[in-house]
């Protein structure tokens, strides 16, 4: 996360294959010139349909359940 707020990435998101869900992080820059990253949303199974793009709306991602991983 730490490189993704240096090199100015608006909106990333982190998947937890374990707890099923996507958190939606955006970035907010500063007065100062710093970059502010804040969690926009954690979407989950029940409500997928809140995973698309906060930049990018017209882009559509779909929340498919896929095997584990570690199996």
């Amino acid at each position: 996360m730490d490189i993704l707020r240096r090199v100015g990435v608006p909106e990333y998101r982190i998947t937890d294959w374990r707890k099923k869900q996507v958190e939606i992080w955006l970035s907010d820059g500063r007065e100062d010139g710093s970059v502010c990253p804040y969690p926009c949303n954690t979407v989950t199974e029940a409500d997928r349909e809140e995973l698309r793009p906060v930049m990018f709306p017209w882009l559509e991602i779909t929340y498919e359940e896929q095997s584990d991983p570690g199996q």
